[in-house]
């Protein structure tokens, strides 16, 4: 072939090559698939047989067939690995999952029992004990085994999580004759897969004999999409054109907000606006329930400097570096607003990178090659040029960063320990302001107020520390999720179902419960497909051999710490480009000065967390030590106002006290 021939085909191949879909467009859920137990803890055992590597063989295929069916899946462990509970429950909080289906084998003492039986919270979701059902009814009718019915456990996968979540036991593994010849079959754990399979299609309405009924409430908003998709929903538009079937709406003047109530099934939402592109987005709107399905707009390359009326986030939390275009292209997951990439529900990198990137793509190297080929009548080394060209078209807009911008830190070597001390800080005049069992606390910044998460994450109260009142600030689905105060401690930033940890919450509330504008987050950090952390300066974190989320940069942007799922915490610091290891831990937050890092470390039982300490670090020294002053509680959530106020959770119950270090 000679090289003009060359060329034309590897043009042809650019200009077929389909442009990428716009971020945040996709619509999948995403569900977290739970494999219990793992490494050191096999489950239960039986019959020559270990739990963990039952309910993982089940686990993967349960992925397989999910994702035949175009959902996303987040799996919390892929092989024979330790993953506390505490991990397992944040992982899936982090990327926004929209259920959670954590899978178990049974077992007992004294005489071996028999059976299935399904597990949901204490106090769960009307969607948890629907999803409870189906999956009992599958399994009963894959084994066939005594059905022992649907159960209500506080188990931590299911009480910590902040979507419907499930929990299955298939059968007793010490049951030599009747329960575990089943359980160590792959045949019949390829049933029970299918089992939990088909409750989930059902959960959706995706069965063909069972078409979806009823009406639902879609909702969303609209905004400028900067490249990061769904995670920065911060530049809302007003005035933009929103139609669903046959009815419209325009997004709403501060806001952006739109609504409409519809048939439960598929809906495409479309939305228009001078001076960007046109969008469109298809969500799953679930019967007698709210979906959101947030819509991100293009400005058009023939738009003014000027542009439509826009509504931009107050100041950043967290801020650190200067938000910026990360270069990650962030895509929905999940029917919600999940701001997730295509698969694993993680974010992607794309085209819609760094503004450098932004407006080329494959027609527009194909166009500079088209150009070289003419050239080339005169000038032969053109066609090696538009070639080379082409190349860098076809694999430019799949690459995780400009090269300029790798900073890769893989190597478990490059992995630096903290240093254990006696102690750095303890406890002053420790408080209990309010009754109440709550998931989660987060104290604002002025240390004037704290926003206390509901139990199951389903919205939130507000301990006012001035006025000596709790305020019912809002409730819904997963609005108690890693809740976002503003600088001023008077507005805080709620999330919706399938937001992740890192996006711009999707709701701002004042404390008399107005929507406003909404509370930015900073934005500098983002995660990958493969559980990458990526900053907006192109470094990547993640030593090797683990998945990675919730990152979180300090005020100062000196440092980011993040959690492996199987590993614990780690602290980046910027200046030394270190990666410190602080071990098993979680819910870490930065103080306002970003001279120390408070964190929670829990112990469970393999079912639920039965100890917890809180610890401090000493990030000039990298010393930490347990806070003193704490009994032997279950003591979780601390965070730090700007006097040095910590607040955390005991049992659930707020406490607030002086950190004297």
């Amino acid at each position: 072939m000679n090289p003009r021939s060359v060329l034309l085909l590897l043009l042809a191949t650019a200009l077929a090559t389909p442009l990428a879909m716009p971020a945040g467009q996709a619509s999948a859920q995403l569900i977290a698939v739970d494999p219990g137990h793992g490494g050191a803890d096999p489950g239960g055992v039986g019959c020559g047989r270990e739990e963990e590597d039952i309910v993982l063989d089940t686990a993967i295929r349960l992925q397989a067939l999910l994702l035949g069916a175009g959902f996303e899946v987040l799996m919390t462990r892929t092989d024979d690995r330790a993953v506390a509970l505490s991990a397992r429950s944040s992982l899936a909080n982090s990327r926004g999952a929209d259920r959670f289906v954590s899978i178990h084998s049974n077992a007992n003492a004294g005489t071996p029992a028999t059976g299935t039986e399904t597990f949901v919270s204490e106090s769960p979701s009307a969607n948890s004990v629907a999803l409870q059902g189906l999956i009992q009814e599958e399994m009963i009718a894959a084994w066939g085994l005594r059905d022992r019915g649907s159960k209500r456990a506080n188990f931590s996968v299911l009480t910590n999580t902040t979507m419907p979540a499930t929990l299955s036991e298939m059968g007793f593994i010490n049951h030599c004759e009747i329960d575990s010849p089943l359980l160590g079959s792959p045949e019949r754990r390829q049933e029970m897969a299918q089992a939990h399979f088909n409750a989930i299609m059902r959960h959706y309405g995706r069965d063909p004999g069972m078409p979806p009924t009823g009406m639902g409430t879609l909702r969303g908003v609209v905004f400028e999409d900067v490249g990061a998709g769904l995670e920065d929903t911060s530049r809302r538009l007003a005035g933009a054109t929103v139609t669903v079937g046959d009815a419209s709406a325009t997004s709403e003047a501060d806001t952006g907000n739109w609504s409409f109530s519809v048939a439960a099934g598929s809906a495409t939402v479309r939305a228009t606006l001078a001076g960007f592109e046109e969008a469109s987005r298809t969500c799953d709107v679930t019967s007698g329930a709210e979906t959101w399905c947030s819509i991100g707009l293009t400005r058009s390359t023939a738009a003014s400097d000027a542009g439509p009326p826009m509504i931009d986030a107050g100041p950043a939390v967290d801020a650190g570096t200067p938000a910026t275009d990360s270069g990650v292209a962030a895509d929905a997951a999940t029917g919600a607003d999940a701001g997730m990439g295509t698969t694993g529900g993680d974010l992607e990198v794309g085209c819609a990178a760094a503004p450098w990137q932004r407006g080329t793509g494959s027609a527009g190297w194909a166009l500079l090659a088209l150009g070289l080929l003419a050239l080339g009548r005169r000038r032969r080394i053109s066609y090696v040029i538009a070639p080379i060209a082409v190349l860098l078209c076809l694999q430019g807009c799949g690459s995780a960063a400009p090269a300029q911008q790798q900073a890769s830190l893989e190597s478990t070597e490059e992995v630096q320990l903290v240093h254990d001390a006696e102690v750095l800080a303890t406890l002053e005049h420790i408080q209990a302001p309010v009754s109440g069992t709550y998931a989660a606390a987060e104290m604002a910044p002025t240390g004037a107020r704290v926003a206390l998460s509901l139990p199951g994450y389903a919205g939130v109260d507000v301990w006012d520390a001035d006025q000596e009142t709790i305020l019912e600030l809002t409730r819904g689905e997963r609005r108690g999720f890693a809740p976002v105060w503003n600088s001023t401690g008077d507005v805080l930033g709620v999330r919706v179902p399938g937001q992740t940890e890192t996006a711009v919450p999707m709701l701002a509330l004042t404390m008399d419960g107005r929507e406003v504008a909404p509370v930015s987050v900073g934005g500098q950090a983002r995660v990958t497909q493969d559980g990458t952390i990526v900053l907006a300066d192109g470094t990547h974190l993640g030593p090797a051999g683990d998945r990675y989320f919730a990152p979180r940069v300090s005020p100062d942007g000196r440092f980011v710490v993040f959690q492996g799922v199987s590993t614990g915490l780690y602290v980046y610091e910027r200046d030394s480009a270190a990666v410190v290891s602080l071990g098993m831990g979680t819910h870490a937050r930065f103080s306002a000065d970003s001279t120390h890092l408070v964190y929670a470390v829990p112990e469970d039982d393999g079912h639920v967390v039965v100890a917890s300490r809180l610890w401090l670090v000493d990030l000039s020294t990298r010393n930490r030590a347990p806070i003193g002053g704490l009994d032997e509680a279950v003591h979780a959530s601390p965070s730090l106002s700007n006097d040095g106020t910590l607040a955390w959770l005991r049992n659930g119950e707020l406490r607030t006290a002086r950190l004297v270090r």
